[in-house]
């Protein structure tokens, strides 16, 4: 078995916890999460939880909110009058320029460059 990943067994409740887990962050991209307190909130250990969520849906539980705040980002640039600022807002950034690095970062671009 090296070099096979360990792959968990998770029951049918699970597999629900980590579906509900993956609508609030999806519902909720502003919201700035812990894994302690996503963990508290479906009564799974940490480190359970990071592997579950990896295993069911191929990514990591902070990769996925950050392609589903870009996405949402890309969109809100592409189709409203929306300044980049009120748009990182929206996505749960603090600073504008954070957002921007972070919008460079995934997409090799700017905000502003997007929508020119």
């Amino acid at each position: 078995m090296t070099g096979m990943p360990h792959t968990l067994w998770l029951s049918a409740d699970e597999k629900e916890q980590l579906q509900q887990t993956k609508i609030l962050i999806e519902s909720n991209l502003r919201k700035h999460y812990t894994i302690h307190k996503l963990a508290k909130e479906i009564n799974m250990n940490q480190t359970k939880l990071k592997k579950a969520f990896h295993q069911l849906f191929g990514v990591g539980l902070f990769e996925h909110l950050q392609q589903c705040r870009m996405a949402k980002a890309k969109e809100m640039l592409l189709t409203t009058d929306l300044s980049v600022k009120s748009i990182g807002i929206d996505m749960g950034y603090a600073h504008w320029k954070s957002f921007m690095r972070a919008f460079k970062k995934y997409y090799g671009i700017t905000p502003g460059s997007l929508r020119k």
